[in-house]
């Protein structure tokens, strides 16, 4: 992985790695200068210990003189030792001569330890030559002398030696402590001398590497304090050349990128702002038409349920006239046992089929009003279909209903016209009904043949009765789908007026929201640059 210096991770790993050395440079001077210091302290201990073992062989050997003097004189056996080698002076002697610890040691201590053997083994030699006398039975006098000239100097001479190095070993373990001690001091002047200057040189490059980022959060915060004004306008210059840089550069990109959003927002705000009212004028005006539609079919279906309860009406009366009729044809067998009722009989029949007629009557009217109230529902469907096409593509479901109520409006029509007819002819029979009835009243005289054709007329009569309930019921069917069609048509369009509505409050709440956003963007400063310009900006920093 490259890394480069002008980064700031360069800078710091520059940073922490003289920081690094100097503490490591620190450090091993001070082991070093520890190692020494070390060294001497155990050089110290170990010549006081020579010094301390030079004292207890002295004693030693002031002891074993003792015990020889004591065996002299009492002529008691000696307990010590007489072989130079096998005393502890002597032990040691032969194992520390030539030793690594020995060599160590200044040369004139060498040639002070080197010189105890010979004296040393005299020493011992006149020991035994002593003793030897006492056992040959040599007087006392000529014993001591003999001790005299040859232990007693000698054990002068090792006691001399054993003191020059007791002494020398003194002088130099306190040689040796003096020069830890100034080691010691040392070695702690250089410690702390290495963490000052450690010390020193990281604040300065901390401080050096801080200065840099310190200045560019500077930049960064006079902008963003600019930018939580409203104002932008400014921008962060700054050439280090490291990611403080590239930062500014983010930043100035960033603000740039604002400044175009702001100014687009300002753009957008006033476009949905008039759109908005536009379109919440369009809905006010598609509720007003759609009201009115509402209105008006809600008219209809009350007519329609209006003519509906009155062709029920009229089956039910057609259905009792035919029953009476055949109730009448059932007893012509007896009319011509009993032709003194025949004109009585005759007379309430004429009455009824005046009854029929003016009931026809009333079902013409009524026709022409479902043909009227059809052609008026056939307008409107066209206004409504009109407005619809007006409204675009929020009036497209109801111009398909409108559609409806206009095929529905026809066939209402064209269904009023059948009736129509229907009932001109119900009419025209009844009529010749009528007639035929007076005729018979008038020539009930003629007997028996004017009963049978009396009888045949009602039996027609009856038949035309049934077919007319037959379809004046399905009139009152197809009133009743129109009555449910407009009530339908009533409720689609309240529906579609409340959708309307809630649009037209929609419309509104964006036309306010639009008017806060544009006063919003409106109090933020983006300079003179329009958007090509912002473009144009934000290329040239790419290229």
């Amino acid at each position: 992985m490259k890394i480069r210096l002008s980064s700031m991770r360069g800078k710091l790993l520059i940073t922490f790695g003289i920081i690094i050395a100097l503490m490591l440079f620190g450090t091993g001077v001070v082991f070093r200068l520890m190692n020494n210091w070390k060294t001497a302290h155990w050089q110290a201990i170990d010549q006081e210990k020579l010094a301390t073992f030079m004292a207890e062989r002295e004693i030693d050997h002031l002891a074993w003189d003792v015990d020889l003097l004591t065996a002299i004189l009492l002529g008691e056996p000696f307990a010590g030792q007489l072989d130079p080698t096998a005393c502890n002076l002597g032990r040691w002697f032969y194992s520390y001569v030539g030793s690594d610890e020995y060599l160590q040691l200044p040369q004139n201590m060498q040639k002070k330890i080197a010189s105890l053997e010979t004296p040393h083994q005299r020493l011992h030699q006149g020991a035994r030559e002593v003793l030897a006398l006492r056992d040959s039975g040599v007087s006392l006098q000529g014993i001591l002398v003999d001790y005299q000239t040859k232990v007693l100097p000698n054990l002068n001479q090792v006691r001399q030696i054993l003191a020059d190095v007791r002494v020398d070993a003194q002088s130099a373990a306190s040689a040796t402590v003096k020069a830890a001690e100034r080691m010691e001091a040392q070695t702690t002047r250089i410690l702390w001398t290495a963490i000052l200057i450690s010390l020193g040189v990281s604040i300065l490059l901390v401080l050096r590497f801080t200065r840099g980022i310190h200045r560019t959060l500077q930049a960064v915060l006079g902008l963003a304090e600019r930018v939580s004004r409203g104002d932008l306008t400014g921008s962060v210059s700054i050439k280090s050349g490291d990611e403080c840089e590239k930062m500014a550069d983010a930043i100035n990109e960033f603000v740039a990128h604002v400044r175009r959003i702001v100014a687009e927002a300002r753009r957008s705000a006033l476009s949905i702002n008039h759109t908005s009212h536009q379109v919440a004028r369009a809905m006010d005006e598609i509720t007003a038409s759609t009201q009115e539609v509402a209105s008006a079919a809600s008219e209809f279906a009350a007519h329609v349920q209006q003519v509906s309860f009155d062709a029920n009406e009229m089956a039910k009366n057609a259905e009792s006239i035919a029953n009476s009729g055949r109730e009448g044809s059932a007893k012509l067998d007896d009319v011509l046992q009993h032709m003194d009722e025949i004109e009585a009989v005759v007379g309430q029949l004429a009455d009824s089929v005046r009854d029929l007629n003016q009931e026809t009557s009333k079902i013409e009217s009524i026709t022409a009003t479902i043909a009227d109230i059809a052609d008026q529902i056939n307008l409107l469907a066209l206004n409504a279909a009109i407005e619809a096409a007006r409204a675009g593509e929020q009036g497209r479901g109801f111009a398909v209903v409108a559609e409806e109520v206009r095929r529905l409006a026809e066939r209402s029509s064209k269904a009023s016209g059948e009736i129509a007819a229907l009932i001109s002819r119900v009419a025209k029979r009844s009529d010749e009904t009528l007639e035929s009835m007076e005729r018979g009243s008038r020539a009930v005289a003629d007997g028996a043949s004017a009963v049978e054709n009396a009888a045949e007329l009602l039996r027609q009569i009856i038949e035309s009765i049934d077919t007319m309930s037959s379809k004046i019921q399905a009139i009152a069917g197809a009133a009743e789908g129109l009555a449910a069609g407009s009530e339908e048509i009533a409720a689609a369009t309240q529906q579609q007026s409340a959708t309307v509505q809630e649009v037209s409050n929609t419309s509104q709440l964006l036309a306010v929201t639009a008017s806060n956003l544009e006063a919003s963007v409106r109090n933020i400063e983006t300079g003179d640059e329009d958007e090509g310009e912002g473009k144009g900006e934000a290329g040239s920093k790419e290229n």
